[in-house]
């Protein structure tokens, strides 16, 4: 994805989910945040941009990766992998999988 359908993805899965969830914060779970399966590479990968436009419109984001234990956003903001278990996922509002891991 490029600079302009990740922003377009973005707002559309935010309007869809201020559908469904319009007074509280929204919880989304990224899954995966590396830039392709099975490899801790964040160089380029769209999850940064994602995230950061996800949190700038207020949601509640976390992430589970198991190749990659913590990142950082380009606002200094650290955020470390949450481990994927059934209480995370159904905690969550949407969970987005963003790479597809083998692990």
């Amino acid at each position: 994805m490029n600079l302009r359908q990740n922003k377009i993805f973005v707002v559309g899965l935010y309007k869809l989910l201020l559908k469904i969830q319009v007074y509280y914060q929204i919880g989304i779970l990224v899954l995966g945040v590396a830039y392709k399966a099975d490899v801790a590479d964040l160089r380029e990968s769209p999850a940064l941009e994602i995230i950061e436009s996800l949190r700038g419109r207020g949601a509640l984001v976390d992430y589970s990766d198991p190749h990659v234990p913590g990142l950082t956003l380009r606002d200094g903001t650290a955020l470390s992998s949450v481990a994927l278990t059934p209480e995370i996922l159904r905690a969550a509002d949407c969970a987005l999988v963003h790479t597809a891991h083998r692990a």
